[in-house]
């Protein structure tokens, strides 16, 4: 079974697992759910677990997307409420990949922008202001890849990710994590410089213009311009355009 979204406002919702959307194998034996979200807003949702949206046991494909201001929180029970704003559970080697996708003030107890159960790519992403009550406020990750990406002025413990299993970073801008994680080089800690706190394209002084790697990067950014634009390609979702 295939589910498609594309070009879609997904905002004010609430439920127990994926406030804005629910994307979840059935019973049937060997069944194969594969889902992609291409340039869809998931804003202001609000559920248990996986406030903007929640995968279990698919194959996902998450692009062009933003996650804004979304909440997972259990005030009873607070360990069932990982992935502010996406909970991808289950993913199989190389079945979840999030690509040109920013994540921003999303909030949960573990793992305020992004909760991965599994193994999943991350590639072009940014998170930043995302708060974990208690856990991780960027991203948590069972294992997998960080590519290209800038995780950064987030809140938790630790602020920005945390590897469960192992996670590769990969020509990314990272300020504080944990666990297991692996450096391929090419990382940088910097503050990134965006706009502005409420705008998280790269200004002209960011360090992380042109250092990023094109290896492996999407051809355009979250908003369609092209990467690169200048020297090299930019780490996170937004490509510098002078």
């Amino acid at each position: 079974m295939d589910v498609t979204l594309t070009n879609s406002l997904v905002t004010r919702n609430r439920s127990g697992a994926g406030g804005g959307v629910v994307v979840e194998a059935g019973g049937f034996q060997n069944e194969t759910v594969s889902a992609t979200f291409d340039h869809v807003i998931f804003r202001k949702n609000h559920a248990l677990t996986g406030g903007g949206l929640y995968t279990a046991d698919a194959q996902v494909l998450v692009q062009n997307c933003t996650f804004d201001g979304n909440t997972a929180r259990d005030p009873e029970v607070n360990f069932r409420s990982p992935g502010g704003g996406l909970q991808l559970g289950g993913c199989a080697m190389g079945a979840c990949t999030v690509v040109n996708s920013a994540f921003v003030k999303n909030h949960a107890v573990d793992g305020g922008g992004i909760f991965v159960f599994g193994t999943a790519d991350l590639v072009n992403v940014t998170a930043s202001r995302n708060t974990g009550r208690g856990g991780v406020g960027g991203i948590w990750i069972d294992s997998g890849t960080v590519l290209n990406s800038l995780v950064w002025g987030n809140r938790g413990n630790p602020r920005d990710v945390f590897a469960f299993t192992n996670a590769d970073l990969d020509h990314s801008d990272v300020d504080e994590k944990s666990g297991p994680v692996t450096d391929l080089g090419g990382n940088i800690n910097a503050n990134p410089l965006f706009v502005s706190r409420s705008d998280i394209h790269l200004s002209p002084a960011s360090p992380a213009i042109d250092t990023g790697t094109c290896m492996g990067a999407p051809t355009t950014d979250f908003e369609g311009d092209p990467r690169p634009t200048g020297a090299g390609c930019d780490m996170g979702a937004d490509e510098f355009v002078p």
